[in-house]
């Protein structure tokens, strides 16, 4: 629910139904649960418009620093703000408060151990004490939040980062303070992803399934992990069973698309892929699963629109040279060798940026 509701085209009516609901019942948590994802999905999105924008940089770099600090890291969010320190444009507001609590906590955790303590983990950073949005009223925040959400000037947006996102913060901590619930381990799964933990984030996973054994989205979310953490063995039956109870499920065909290209079960990956591809063909990484099975089983002329498709998202070179490979095979020589090269050149690109 709170994925759909985030996503209407009115960003103040999903939040007004949202906080209505809230006030009248402040101890349900799948509504703070979607309260939460509300904020963060206006945060996130106001995040993205910050990146379009050209004359933006000064405030970018502000948001995404409040971010990292937000989800404990605190380096990034240092080395973040002493750039926007080092650059020319404007100084955001509340950039030096935040930057000296950061020092604090990361000195504190060379001191003693502030960092990765269980608790750390669970929840998002409290709010940095010296900036002032930490000690408004939530209705006040909730004010500023909608008046700058009218407007689209990058301090704007940058307001629309914070505030959304101390107050998705703030809905969270009301969730982690009631009794276990699935939507609590849910965020606590969440965060640990964010945190980039994997195994703590399939242990809350899994925690929320025990206790919503019958969740099918939280099926969905546990072999999504297990993917991601490449334990395709654990995936395979939570994928099986889901294709049984949910098969009109796009969500399920990803997963089970995944598992098989990942577990190289090329035929038997071949049909979930093709589902995804006809469902949703802006997907680019599933479109270049696709090619790569076609070519694998032999099939290079099938594979061709899937990898010209996504060469768009070829980082490493290495779509460009198997899209290559498929027009040799159908005896196109000279457009397998330009496509060749231009995967030999990427690659090396890619080789070079990372040493």
């Amino acid at each position: 629910m709170s994925q759909k509701l985030a996503e209407l085209a009115d960003p103040n009516k999903v939040l007004d139904f949202l906080e209505r609901q809230t006030a009248a019942d402040p101890l349900n948590r799948p509504i703070l649960y979607a309260l939460g994802h509300a904020y963060e999905a206006l945060a996130r999105a106001a995040l993205q418009r910050l990146e379009r924008a050209s004359s933006a940089a000064p405030y970018l770099l502000a948001a995404r620093a409040y971010r990292a600090a937000y989800f404990g890291d605190w380096v990034e969010a240092r080395r973040l703000l002493l750039e926007l320190r080092q650059s020319r444009g404007p100084q955001p507001p509340n950039t030096d408060s935040l930057l000296q609590y950061i020092e604090g906590r990361l000195a504190g955790a060379q001191q003693g151990g502030i960092l990765g303590g269980d608790s750390e983990q669970k929840v998002p950073t409290p709010c940095p004490d010296p900036l002032p949005m930490c000690s408004a009223p939530t209705p006040e925040l909730r004010e500023a939040l909608r008046q700058s959400l009218e407007k689209d000037d990058p301090e704007s947006l940058y307001r629309q980062v914070f505030t959304a996102t101390e107050l998705g913060r703030r809905a969270f901590l009301s969730l982690e303070g009631l009794e276990d619930s699935p939507e609590r381990q849910a965020r606590r799964a969440e965060v640990a992803e964010q945190q980039g933990d994997p195994i703590e984030a399939i242990l809350h996973w899994r925690k929320a399934l025990e206790l919503a054994p019958a969740n099918l989205w939280l099926k969905q979310e546990l072999a999504r992990a297990y993917l991601d953490n490449q334990d395709l063995d654990d995936a395979e039956p939570i994928v099986t069973e889901l294709l049984k109870t949910a098969p009109g499920s796009i969500d399920v065909h990803r997963l089970a698309a995944r598992l098989y290209f990942e577990s190289e079960r090329y035929n038997e990956a071949l049909p979930h892929l093709l589902k995804v591809a006809q469902a949703e063909p802006s997907d680019l990484s599933y479109r270049a699963a696709l090619g790569r099975t076609f070519l694998v089983l032999g099939q290079p002329a099938e594979a061709i629109p899937h990898l010209e498709a996504a060469l768009e998202i070829d980082q490493d070179g290495s779509l460009h040279i198997d899209l290559s490979s498929a027009y040799r095979r159908l005896g196109d020589r000279k457009r397998a060798d330009e496509l060749l090269q231009r995967g030999l050149s990427l690659a090396q690109k890619a080789n070079q940026a990372v040493h």
